[in-house]
C-alpha cells in the first residue's frame, strides 16, 4: 500500500509515495540530526521535490495549498525546500482547510499585537523574563517596524504565569483587541493541546480556554502565531476545519491561519523567527507569506553554523485559505520591498533583523545625513563588499523608517546594461502584486534599460539607495538623476579607485571596522596634532609635509586612518568623527591657524586650488584678522566672481556667523544677491539682516533683495512688505539721486528701482500697458549703455518686457506683439549666453518655451525647454529647474502622445514641493496636481486624483485673504474637480468652496455655477 501525490497541475505525473504510516514510523522529527537522511529515504521523494520546485516557479509566489487531511499533514513539506537548486524560490507551502466559508482578511491600521509569555519549565535555556523583553524589543529595535505597529513602546503583553485570573486575562484581550496573538513558551499536541504556565497556576492550559479568552465584542484576531514547541505535532483531521487539533479550536473561531512549530525548537532559533514574523505581519505581509520569510531567515542563522539541524522547518502554516493569495488589506510598502530585494541580493534574509554592529550603525548613521556618497571599497572582494552594504542598507533601515535598497551591480559596462541585469534578476524574486509597487514597475523599465526607471527608484519619498559601483563618466543621463534627485535622497556608490574621477558635492567615505576606530583613538595619544589638522582640512595633504607643520613624526601613522588620493591623504570620515567629538575646540581652532600658515609658507606645505580655503582656516581658528582678510581677499579676487563664487565664500564663513555684521556690506550683499538668484531665499536672510549700512546704493540692494523675498512667499502679509520694501528703495535713491544728479552709479540703480516697480505693477496688478511705456523707456536708456556693465538688467528687462506682450491683455492675442515677444528673447539668451548669465539666461528661455506653447510649436517648445533646464541647472537655479522639467513632462504627456506615467509625475512633483517655500513652485506645483488629477480621473484612478485636489486645497485655501486670482483659481478648480469626480462626486467640497468670502463674486464672474462644468472646461 502506498500513498500518492497527486499535483495541481493536471500535467504532471502523480507520484507514489510510502505510506503515511511508515513515514511516522521513520521518525520525521524535525529536531533529529538524522532527520533529513530518513526524509530523503522516502519513496519518490526526489519527484517531489522537482515538482514542488516547477510549482514555486510557476506560480510566482503564490501560495501551494495542500489538502489531503492527516495524511498529507504527515508530510515535512517546510523541509522538502532544502532540496531546490534555486534557493531563492519563493515556496509558501500551507496546509489548507477550505471547509470554512469565508477567510478573514488582515485589519486595517497600524498592526495591534497580544504578546503572551508563559512558563519556562525546566528547560535551563528559556529564562521567562529575559525572553519575554527580547521579544519586546524586537518590536521597537527596528524604526520602521516601530513606525508600523501601535504602541510599539508599549506592546499589550500577558504574563500568563503573573496573571492567573480568567477575568484578567479576558479583559487584556478585550482592551488590547489585536490583529495578530504571539505566544512564546512551551506547548503540547495531542486531543487537547495546551500551553504551559506553570504547576502553580495548574500546569497546562488548554488552548480552548485561552482561545476563549479572546472572544469578545470584537473581531477575533485573524493570525496566531506559537513560538512553542509541538503544537503542530498533532495529526490532522480528515474532516474541517483540517489540521492539528489547535488550528481547529481557533478556527472555528474566526481565526484564518496558525503558524506553530511541527517540532520543538530551541530559543535562539524561535527569537530569529520571531523577528521576521513581526516585521513582514506589521508590513502587513500575510501570515501564510511570511512564514516562509521566517523559514529562509532561520535556514541561514542554522547553516552558518556548525549544525545541520532541519529545524528551521518546523515553523508550519494552517489556514482557511484554498487559493493561491490570501485577502490583503494594504497596499505593500515600498520599505518591504526594498528590504526583500537587498536580501535576494545579498542572499541573506537575515539582513536588517538583528542589532547591527556598531562600525555599520555609525556608516548607516553618517551616509543618511551626508545624502551624497563615494565610497573608497579599493581592496575588498565582492562577496564581502554585497554582504557589508547590505548589512549598512539594514542599519539605515533599521534607524529610521526610509525604504533602502542596496542594488548590487557588476563593475564593468554601461549603466543602462548593469541595472538591466540586476533588476532582471530581481523581478524575479517579487510576487505579481509587489511587481505592480513603484519598486516593481521601475525594475520592470529598468530591465528594459529605461533610465526612467532609476528616476523612479530615485524619486521614492526617503529612499536610500546603496549601488555596490558607479556610473561610468560616459553615464550622462544617470549622473543628472543622481545629481538632481530630491534632497531627501541618499545615493551612495561604491568605488574600486576613487581617484577615477573628481565629483563636486559629493562626500568621499570609507567603512572602517571597530578595530580601525580603535586604532583612531589610539593614534590621538601620538599624534594628536596631526589628526587635528587632517580633521580640519577640506581636501588633501602630504603625507610628508605633515610632520613639519605639526612637528609630530607622524610617518608612521597607522595608514588605515587615511584614504590615499592623487595629491596626498585624507582622513576617513570615520575617523574624522572620532577626532572631532574627542578633541577639545581650542585643539580644532589651533589646527586651522596651522592650515593657514601652512598655505603661506615658501613653498606652501599645503597646496589646493580652492581659494577660499584659507578663509574656512581663519574662520575655523576664530583668528582676528578674519574679517580684514575677507574685505582684502574680495577685493583682489572678485572682480570677475559669478553666483557661484560668491556662495562659497558664503559657505566658507558659515561658523563665523557672529563676525558677519563686521565684513564689508557689500561682500554681504554680493553672497546674498547670489542665494537670492539661485532662489534659495531664506538662507538669503541671514546675510541680509547682518548688512549695517548708510550708504543709499547698498540700502536700495538690500530692500530690494527683501522686497524679491517677500514676492516669494506668496501671502498677503508678505506682498504688503514686497510693495513696502520696493518702495522704500525707489523712495531712498530717488532722494540719492536728487543730492547728487550727476552721480552715473545713482542714475543706473533708480533705473534699476523703477524696474522693479514696473515688474510688480505687471505680474501683481496686470497693468500691461502701463508696464510697457516704462520697460520700452527703460530699455532706449539700457542700450546706450555698455552692455557688458548693464547685461543682467538688460536681460531682465527683456524677459519682462516680452511676458508683458504675450501673456497679459490687451496684447497677448496680437501677432506683432508676439513676434516683438520673440525677438525680445531671443536678445536676452544671446546676451545672457555671452556674459555667463544662466540664471537669467534660463528664465529667458522658459519664456520662450511659454510663447512657443502660446503658437503651438511643441518641437520649440521641447527645445526651449531642455535647454532651459540645462542653463538652470549649471547656474544652480533649482526653481527654475524643477519648473521645467514638470513643464516638459506635461508636454510630452499632452502634445506627444507619451502615455501618463503617475510615478515619474509624482518624481517631478516631489522636486517642485521641496522648493515651495518659494511662490512660483508652490503654485506651479498646484496647476500640475491639476492637471494630473484630470489624468487620473481618465484612467479612473480617483482616489489619487481626490489626494492631489485635496492637497492643494490644503495649501491654498487657509490664506485668509487669497493673493492673487491665480490663487483663487487653483482653490476652485480643487474643489470643482473634488465635486465631480466619478459618477456622484463630492458635493460637500463644492458646499465649502461656496462658503469662502471671495466665492460668490468667483462663481459669477467666471460662470462656474455648474462645478463638473468649470472642472472639465478649464483642465
Amino acid at each position: 500500500m502506498s500513498s500518492q501525490l497527486i499535483w495541481p497541475e493536471p500535467d504532471m505525473t502523480p507520484v507514489d509515495l510510502d505510506a503515511w504510516w511508515w513515514w511516522r514510523k521513520r521518525n520525521l522529527d524535525l529536531y533529529d540530526s538524522n532527520v533529513g537522511a530518513r526524509i530523503d529515504a522516502i519513496k519518490g521523494i526526489e519527484k517531489v521535490v522537482q515538482g514542488l520546485a516547477v510549482l514555486a516557479k510557476g506560480r510566482a509566489g503564490g501560495i501551494l495549498s495542500i489538502t489531503g487531511g492527516k495524511i498529507a499533514d504527515q508530510m515535512p513539506w517546510e523541509a522538502l525546500e532544502r532540496g531546490f537548486i534555486d534557493r531563492a524560490l519563493d515556496y509558501h507551502p500551507v496546509r489548507a482547510d477550505g471547509t470554512i466559508a469565508a477567510a478573514p482578511a488582515d485589519r486595517t491600521g497600524a498592526l495591534r499585537v497580544a504578546l503572551l509569555v508563559g512558563h519556562e519549565g525546566n528547560d535551563k535555556t528559556f529564562a521567562r523574563d529575559e525572553q519575554l523583553a527580547q521579544l519586546k524589543s524586537a518590536f521597537s529595535a527596528s524604526a520602521q517596524v516601530k513606525a508600523r505597529i501601535a504602541d510599539a513602546d508599549a506592546i499589550a503583553t500577558l504574563d500568563l504565569v503573573a496573571v492567573p485570573s480568567d477575568k484578567d486575562r479576558s479583559d487584556f484581550f478585550a482592551d488590547a483587541d489585536p490583529h495578530a496573538v504571539f505566544y512564546f513558551g512551551h506547548g503540547r499536541a495531542g486531543s487537547v493541546p495546551a500551553i504551559w504556565v506553570g504547576p502553580e497556576n495548574g500546569g497546562w492550559l488548554p488552548l480552548e480556554r485561552l482561545a476563549g479568552y479572546a472572544t469578545n465584542q470584537n473581531p477575533f484576531p485573524a493570525s496566531w502565531i506559537f513560538i512553542a514547541c509541538s503544537i503542530g505535532e498533532a495529526p490532522s483531521h480528515d474532516a474541517g476545519p483540517a489540521g492539528p487539533e489547535a488550528f481547529r479550536i481557533l478556527a472555528t473561531r474566526g481565526a484564518r491561519a496558525m503558524l506553530a512549530m511541527r517540532a520543538r525548537i530551541r530559543p535562539q532559533l524561535g527569537q530569529i523567527v520571531a523577528a521576521s514574523l513581526i516585521e513582514s505581519l506589521s508590513g502587513k505581509i500575510p501570515l501564510e507569506f511570511a512564514a516562509a520569510t521566517a523559514r529562509k531567515t532561520a535556514r541561514r542563522a542554522r547553516q552558518s553554523g556548525t549544525s545541520s539541524l532541519v529545524d528551521w522547518a518546523a515553523p508550519a502554516v494552517w489556514s482557511t485559505v484554498v487559493g493561491p493569495n490570501p485577502p490583503r488589506s494594504a497596499d505593500i510598502l515600498p520599505q518591504l520591498i526594498a528590504a526583500k530585494l537587498t536580501r535576494v541580493a545579498a542572499d541573506d534574509p537575515g539582513v536588517g533583523l538583528g542589532p547591527p554592529d556598531n562600525d555599520v550603525a555609525q556608516t548607516a548613521a553618517r551616509w543618511s545625513q551626508d545624502r551624497r556618497v563615494r565610497v573608497d571599497v579599493a581592496g575588498t572582494d565582492e562577496p564581502a563588499l554585497a554582504a557589508l552594504f547590505a548589512k549598512i542598507a539594514g542599519a539605515i533601515a533599521a534607524q529610521s523608517p526610509r525604504p533602502t535598497l542596496f542594488v548590487r551591480l557588476r563593475e564593468t559596462g554601461s549603466f543602462a546594461l548593469r541595472l538591466a541585469e540586476w533588476a532582471s534578476s530581481m523581478l524575479a524574486a517579487l510576487d505579481g502584486l509587489e511587481r505592480e509597487t513603484v519598486i516593481g514597475r521601475a525594475l520592470r523599465q529598468l530591465s528594459n534599460r529605461d533610465l526612467d526607471g532609476l528616476e523612479a527608484l530615485v524619486g521614492i519619498p526617503d529612499i536610500a539607495l546603496i549601488f555596490s559601483s558607479p556610473p561610468n563618466v560616459g553615464d550622462i543621463t544617470a549622473w543628472a538623476i543622481f545629481e538632481g534627485a530630491g534632497a531627501d535622497a541618499t545615493i551612495v556608490l561604491g568605488y574600486a579607485s576613487v581617484n577615477q574621477e573628481q565629483r563636486p558635492l559629493w562626500t568621499l567615505d570609507r567603512v572602517d571596522t571597530e578595530a580601525t576606530m580603535q586604532i583612531a583613538r589610539d593614534a590621538l595619544q601620538n599624534y594628536p596634532a596631526t589628526l587635528a589638522l587632517l580633521a580640519v582640512l577640506d581636501g588633501p595633504a602630504k603625507r610628508e609635509a605633515l610632520a613639519l607643520i605639526t612637528g609630530e613624526a607622524s610617518a608612521e601613522m597607522a595608514a588605515d586612518l587615511t584614504i590615499n588620493m592623487p595629491s596626498g591623504i585624507v582622513l576617513a570620515p570615520g575617523v574624522r568623527d572620532i577626532v572631532r567629538s574627542t578633541l577639545q575646540d581650542d585643539e580644532l581652532a589651533r589646527a586651522h591657524q596651522r592650515a593657514f600658515e601652512a598655505r603661506r609658507s615658501v613653498p606652501a606645505l599645503i597646496e589646493s586650488d580652492d581659494i577660499f580655503a584659507p578663509v574656512r582656516d581663519l574662520a575655523g581658528a576664530g583668528a582676528i584678522e578674519l574679517v580684514d582678510f575677507v574685505n582684502a581677499f574680495a577685493t583682489r579676487f572678485a572682480s570677475d566672481w559669478g553666483a557661484a563664487e560668491w556662495l562659497r565664500l558664503g559657505r566658507s564663513l558659515e561658523s563665523a556667523r557672529d563676525r558677519w555684521d563686521a565684513i564689508d556690506p557689500r561682500v554681504l550683499l554680493e553672497i546674498a544677491s547670489a542665494l537670492v538668484e539661485r532662489q534659495t531665499l531664506r538662507q538669503a536672510l541671514p546675510w541680509l539682516d547682518a548688512v549695517q549700512t548708510d550708504d543709499p546704493l547698498l540700502n536700495t540692494t538690500r530692500l530690494s533683495l527683501l522686497s524679491e523675498i517677500a514676492k516669494a512667499e506668496g501671502t498677503p502679509g508678505a506682498q504688503q512688505k514686497m510693495w513696502r520694501h520696493a518702495q522704500d528703495a525707489l523712495r531712498q535713491i530717488q532722494e540719492a539721486k536728487s543730492q547728487s544728479p550727476l552721480d552715473p552709479r545713482l542714475r543706473a540703480r533708480a533705473r534699476d528701482m523703477k524696474a522693479n516697480i514696473a515688474r510688480l505693477n505687471l505680474y501683481f496688478n496686470h497693468d500691461a500697458e502701463g508696464t510697457r511705456v516704462t520697460f520700452t523707456a527703460i530699455l532706449d536708456e539700457l542700450n546706450r549703455e555698455n552692455e557688458a556693465t548693464v547685461a543682467s538688467s538688460l536681460v531682465a528687462t527683456l524677459r519682462n518686457l516680452a511676458e508683458c506682450l504675450f501673456e497679459f491683455e490687451p496684447f497677448r492675442s496680437a501677432g506683432a506683439e508676439r513676434a516683438e515677444a520673440r525677438r525680445h528673447l531671443r536678445r536676452a539668451i544671446d546676451i545672457a549666453r555671452r556674459h555667463c548669465l544662466d540664471s537669467l539666461g534660463a528664465e529667458a528661455a522658459y519664456s520662450t518655451a511659454k510663447l512657443d506653447e502660446v503658437e503651438s510649436d511643441w518641437a520649440a517648445a521641447r527645445d526651449h525647454l531642455t535647454g532651459t533646464i540645462e542653463l538652470a541647472r549649471s547656474a544652480g537655479h533649482a526653481v527654475c529647474q524643477r519648473i521645467a522639467e514638470m513643464r516638459l513632462f506635461r508636454l510630452s504627456v499632452q502634445h506627444e502622445n507619451t502615455p501618463f506615467d503617475h510615478t515619474l509625475f509624482a518624481v517631478r512633483l516631489r522636486k517642485l514641493e521641496f522648493l515651495e517655500s518659494h511662490v512660483w513652485a508652490k503654485r506651479y506645483a498646484a496647476q500640475a496636481r491639476a492637471w494630473a488629477a484630470r489624468e487620473l480621473e481618465r484612467a479612473g484612478d480617483l482616489a489619487g486624483m481626490r489626494l492631489l485636489l485635496v492637497r492643494n486645497i490644503q495649501l491654498f485655501e487657509p490664506l485668509a485673504q487669497v493673493a492673487s486670482d491665480s490663487d483663487k483659481h487653483l482653490v476652485a478648480l480643487s474643489h470643482a474637480g473634488l465635486a465631480s469626480a466619478g459618477a456622484v462626486g463630492n458635493q460637500e467640497s463644492w458646499t465649502r468652496f461656496r462658503e469662502l468670502s471671495w466665492s460668490a463674486v468667483w462663481i459669477e464672474e467666471h460662470d462656474a455655477h455648474d462645478p463638473s462644468a468649470y472642472w472639465r472646461g478649464d483642465v
